[in-house]
């Protein structure tokens, strides 16, 4: 199954025409692409593409009430109730990565795996580059809010792949200023339900 992400303005945009209810739509190669705004950023939403891009990102996730989760092999970690971010890389394609996190039903391999079993990501943030920059990412995270240790960094040095802040908004702002810190462009999308 693919998702539909949403990947930021093509710098030349084929010519457009009106689509259903006033959202612009255009036709460009295999990818269908509807045109949104929002917040002042502007998304173009693929429904299909034939080159997976390559990007780094992070779910932005909300655990309800305070838990404490089996994560593998590494064991019963507690989580307070409040907003998460993760930080992954997708080098080999961003589209099937996401999709993959975002699937209730799937093989529980990584650590993000189990944890997201019993919390739900409500929006992602990323950057389409070829370079891996998820390491610098998860720096500049750290400097600005607590961690779960040792999640998600088994196959690195980073102290964490996982931060918390009890503040939705709060945590936006430090996640779109880390981005910009490791010179990439963050763009912002509503996670979209896969079954």
């Amino acid at each position: 199954m693919r998702v539909a992400l949403f990947t930021p303005p093509h710098p030349n945009p084929p010519p457009q025409g009106e689509g259903r209810e006033g959202v612009k739509q255009k036709k460009h190669g295999s990818a269908d692409v509807l045109k949104a705004h929002n917040n002042q950023t502007e998304y173009r939403q693929l429904t299909t593409i034939k080159a997976m891009p390559k990007g780094i990102y992070t779910l932005l996730i909300r655990l309800d009430k305070p838990r404490t989760i089996t994560i593998g092999k590494r064991g019963r970690v507690f989580f307070p109730a409040g907003y998460y971010v993760y930080v992954g890389s997708a080098l080999n394609g961003i589209e099937s990565r996401i999709a993959r996190h975002l699937k209730k039903k799937k093989a529980l391999h990584w650590h993000i795996d189990y944890f997201l079993q019993k919390a739900r990501v409500e929006e992602i943030i990323y950057s389409l580059t070829e370079k891996n920059k998820e390491c610098a990412l998860a720096f500049q995270l750290s400097q600005k809010l607590p961690s779960i240790p040792h999640f998600g960094c088994s196959d690195c040095r980073c102290i964490s792949h996982l931060y918390f802040c009890e503040e939705r908004v709060s945590l936006k702002k430090i996640i779109r200023n880390s981005f910009k810190k490791v010179d990439l462009i963050p763009y912002i999308c509503a996670a979209p339900r896969i079954p």
